[in-house]
């Protein structure tokens, strides 16, 4: 079944089938995905880097408490791809190798414009060996330096096999530098269309097994028919979370407590510890003797799981769930 943030998406898949068949073909181009939150921009995304078959796939994660450290999106980006740093020219290596902490820096910042060049050199030697899409995600929280490095390198590519998608919170409460990239609005859908969507989602996972997703999707369900005043459906909805063994109160008033939470893994508990104790992504990666990636990846899913947006949620949650086991 498909994901209800995909209902009626037919022109934006297409858009992004397209993008990524010129790339495939020797082209270059990229997206902008703007939309209200919740309105299916992640959803997009993983639907590309789903179709994305013969091709390298990068993503990054825009974290908001990592607004103010230069350059860390873009290290999140090019790990993968530093093997091949010594092959760039020297002044982008250094550059490159000044901004990422790689080799001593002088007392001035790296020159953006060379840090520019050599991304734009490191995908697209990528690229010729495999054609690549680059995704980030949260892009209105992307560091400064980061955003106008990745901007630049979306403006220059044309026949280096690069596809580059942006996913954009409107309104993203800040100015970004995504001038001249092709923006692809996502309008909403009707309210009361939406909330049935995620309830026969809903329905449908529970029937699949997948009982965590389904109480979620019901759950949204639920909150929005109720909203509505739409109470035959939020009804309905209740009698599904009574199936998810879930105990709903009368007209919606359940409360959080009542909501069984998904258990954190092992693995995620350990990241999730490090984040809130101050650690960045790449800290926490050193320490666990894995990937950057691979944090971004497990901390996306403490985040679902605990219904966090933020780090200093997270703190929070991590503190409500000593409590609750002590």
């Amino acid at each position: 079944m498909q994901n209800t943030a995909l209902i009626n998406r037919d022109h934006e898949r297409q858009a992004l089938d397209q993008l990524l068949d010129a790339a495939r073909a020797g082209l270059s181009g990229s997206f902008v995905l703007r939309g209200e939150p919740g309105i299916g921009k992640s959803a997009l995304l993983d639907y590309a880097a789903d179709r994305a078959s013969g091709m390298q796939v990068a993503r990054v994660l825009a974290i908001e408490s990592e607004m103010e450290l230069g350059f860390a999106a873009l290290h999140q980006l090019l790990v993968p791809f530093l093997t091949r740093i010594e092959e760039l020219p020297a002044p982008q290596r250094d550059a490159l190798g000044s901004a990422f902490g790689l080799i001593a820096a002088d007392a001035a910042a790296p020159d953006r414009f060379l840090v520019g060049l050599a991304a734009l050199t490191l995908l697209s030697a990528a690229a010729a060996a495999q054609p690549l899409l680059v995704i980030v995600d949260d892009t209105q929280w992307l560091d400064d330096v980061s955003a106008d490095v990745l901007a630049f390198v979306a403006r220059r590519v044309y026949a280096d096999r690069i596809a580059l998608l942006f996913a954009v919170r409107e309104p993203p409460g800040r100015r970004l530098p995504l001038d001249g990239l092709t923006d692809l609005y996502l309008p909403g859908l009707p309210r009361p269309d939406l909330a049935r969507a995620h309830l026969l989602y809903g329905e449908w996972l529970r029937r699949q097994r997948h009982r965590a997703e389904a109480r979620a999707q019901v759950r949204t369900a639920l909150d929005m028919f109720g909203a509505m005043g739409l109470d035959a459906f939020a009804d309905r909805a209740r009698t599904e979370l009574g199936a998810l063994g879930e105990r709903v109160g009368v007209r919606g008033q359940d409360t959080a407590a009542e909501r069984p939470r998904e258990s954190l893994t092992a693995q995620e508990e350990r990241i999730a510890r490090l984040v809130a104790e101050g650690a960045s992504n790449s800290e926490a990666a050193a320490q666990l003797f894995v990937s950057p990636s691979t944090i971004d990846y497990h901390l996306r899913k403490v985040f679902r799981k605990l219904g966090v947006t933020s780090r200093t949620q997270l703190i929070g949650a991590l503190a409500d769930l000593a409590e609750a086991g002590a």
